[in-house]
């Protein structure tokens, strides 16, 4: 099955962390507006000076085709600024789908943080210094999602942020609330199976040790179908079919089931389950103990054979784990 790598807009990067996080990372205010007069009320509302940004779902570097402005001090310059962000969007392809206007963040420190899985390390955080050219500031450092602690951060930081301004922030509740915020990017990458990444760039440590997020960005693997609510391939459902007659299995245990139901794995159990599969039926899940209505377990139980007779997983190739006795793999990015 084939996926396609989806980059959410910021407004729906915001409401997907927001929504999953079980603490928010700590946004700037933002005001969604749909056009250009919207913004310039919004600003009106906000109060001047204000950052403007085009939102544009697959755009994932805004500053590189002119979307962002920053410290706009009237309304005539929210106005011009949203009439040329709208030129420079449409010109690079993209459908604007409207404008964050927020407060113009206090100046700080930048610093980068995201999550994402590597083919060698699992699931791991990258820490950084923050802002514009992220990949050539040569600041960034990889942290293992398991060790990831406020010794290790501090570590990581230390090419990053002056040694003084390190060591005085980091005996902060405010450094121990950055060093959770890793580790929820991380668990979150561990428990969805569609996020490829999350990046928040830049989070800034402002003079009086609070922090803000001023931008985010969630990258998904979805399969071709997960978003336009197409039924289900017949021929995929035929080659379902044929595994479970040929194997007979007593159980099937299906590998990349998150908890979003237009979703490549909920897909495939699915189809399972409307094949007449009549066996036991449950899904591979790191946390979660019940995904739509079926039991869950852990990644420990595919090195129990007797428990699972068929695993089918439902990840990009980087994510597949090994499995137990039968496996069918539905992913991409096999050569």
């Amino acid at each position: 099955m084939n996926h396609r790598t989806v980059v959410l807009s910021e407004t729906d990067s915001r409401k997907y962390l927001l929504a999953r996080c079980v603490v928010g990372p700590p946004f700037v205010p933002s005001v969604l507006a749909s056009d250009a007069d919207a913004a310039v009320s919004a600003a009106d509302r906000v109060g001047l000076p204000v950052s403007v940004k085009g939102v544009s779902a697959g755009l994932a570097h805004k500053a590189a085709v002119g979307a962002v402005a920053n410290d706009l001090r009237s309304l005539d310059e929210v106005d011009a600024a949203c009439r040329s962000m709208a030129t420079s969007v449409q010109a690079a392809g993209l459908p604007l789908d409207g404008f964050q206007v927020q407060p113009f963040a206090r100046a700080g420190t930048d610093l980068f943080l995201s999550a994402m899985y590597d083919m060698t390390f699992g699931v791991c955080c990258v820490v950084g210094r923050g802002g514009g050219d992220v990949e050539s500031n040569g600041s960034l450092s990889f942290i293992r999602a398991a060790d990831i602690s406020e010794q290790t951060v501090r570590d990581a930081l230390a090419g990053a942020i002056p040694e003084r301004r390190l060591a005085a922030w980091s005996a902060t509740t405010t450094f121990a609330d950055f060093v959770q915020l890793a580790r929820e990017l991380a668990r979150l990458v561990e428990v969805e199976p569609d996020v490829r990444d999350i990046e928040l760039n830049p989070v800034r440590l402002v003079p009086d040790d609070s922090l803000v997020v001023l931008d985010a960005l969630v990258t998904l693997d979805h399969p071709h179908d997960a978003t336009n609510g197409r039924a289900p391939d017949p021929d995929e459902q035929r080659m379902i079919a044929g595994v479970l007659r040929g194997l007979a299995p007593r159980s099937v245990a299906v590998v990349g089931v998150s908890r979003n139901a237009s979703g490549n794995g909920y897909g495939i159990v699915r189809m399972i389950s409307e094949c007449g599969f009549d066996g036991e039926l449950f899904v591979i899940h790191p946390a979660a103990r019940e995904v739509h209505g079926l039991r869950a377990t852990s990644f420990d139980a595919l090195a129990d054979g007797s428990r699972i007779d068929v695993v089918v997983v439902t990840v990009p190739r980087a994510r597949c784990p090994a499995s137990s006795r039968t496996s069918s793999v539905w992913t991409s990015g096999w050569s």
